[in-house]
């Protein structure tokens, strides 16, 4: 079995409050985009994992790959042993959901090669408990995440639109930091606004991602000097979502990504476009 692990990115990005475990509620609109790791996945002798070299992961029960191979495995008492294998394209660290992707790529997969003993609610459940953007990848690859990302509301593709993804090569943004340095709390904007294009894309966590990495702030600069009528980072950062005619964009120390936003039915998971 041959799986496409796509990346998200998030098109606009609000903090709503903190809650007493520490944790933020926050309300976002996720996209599943065109930029995708692979996955293979079989029945096998024994259990196998491996990712190519240049990901650099552990590959012990760190991994979320492992975590939902793991949990499916407790949930359904199913035990046959996997090959599991990755090769991963979505940059690490970036925004872009690449890990949380993997975790539910491996349950769908598990899933269907069992004979679909879990319902996706199941799958959701399970998936919010490895982290809190898995759930995501089970709606239509378009939705309004609310909570702390695990409450998936799916909205109607308007349109399909077709972007850049910039991502430095070698800035890394770290989550728990982000949030832990986060202090600005409001309220949430009207979703209908960017639905219907009265908004442009935003991040509320892009004051403190910037401060915490300076060097983002010059980047983003650098973005909308080639052409691009928004740019705005995607998640706790590093990547950008970039919005506007530039064809081929170049920056020293960026990687460029050609990308679209896609969806899936309800009866199969994401397809390589």
């Amino acid at each position: 079995m041959l799986l496409f692990s796509p990346a998200k990115v998030n098109l606009f990005f609000k903090v709503i409050a903190k809650r007493k475990d520490g944790y933020h509620e926050i309300a976002s609109l996720f996209s599943a985009i065109s930029l995708y790791d692979s996955m293979e996945i079989k029945l096998d002798s024994k259990d196998h994992f491996s990712v190519n070299i240049e990901a650099n992961l552990p590959l012990d029960h760190r991994n979320h790959i492992i975590k939902a191979r793991d949990a499916f495995r407790r949930k359904t008492l199913i035990a046959d042993e996997l090959f599991i294998s990755c090769n991963k394209r979505i940059p690490q660290q970036a925004g872009l959901g690449g890990g949380s992707s993997n975790a539910a790529t491996v349950l769908w997969g598990m899933n269907q090669l069992f004979n679909q003993p879990l319902s996706i609610s199941e799958l959701m459940q399970m998936g919010a408990e490895i982290g809190a953007d898995v759930p995501f990848f089970f709606s239509n690859g378009y939705s309004l995440c609310t909570g702390i990302g695990e409450i998936v509301e799916p909205v109607e593709i308007k349109d399909k639109e077709s972007f850049w993804i910039a991502c430095p090569s070698d800035i890394r943004c770290s989550t728990d930091k982000v949030y832990r340095e986060y202090k600005d709390i409001t309220v949430i904007e009207d979703l209908d606004l960017l639905l219907r294009d009265k908004a442009l894309f935003y991040n509320q966590l892009e004051p403190v991602v910037f401060s915490l990495y300076p060097e983002l702030k010059k980047i983003k600069y650098q973005l909308i000097q080639l052409g691009f009528k928004s740019v705005v980072l995607t998640g706790s950062g590093s990547a950008f979502v970039c919005k506007g005619s530039v064809e081929e964009p170049r920056l020293e120390g960026v990687d460029f990504f050609s990308v679209r936003t896609i969806e899936r039915s309800n009866d199969s998971w994401y397809s390589k476009v």
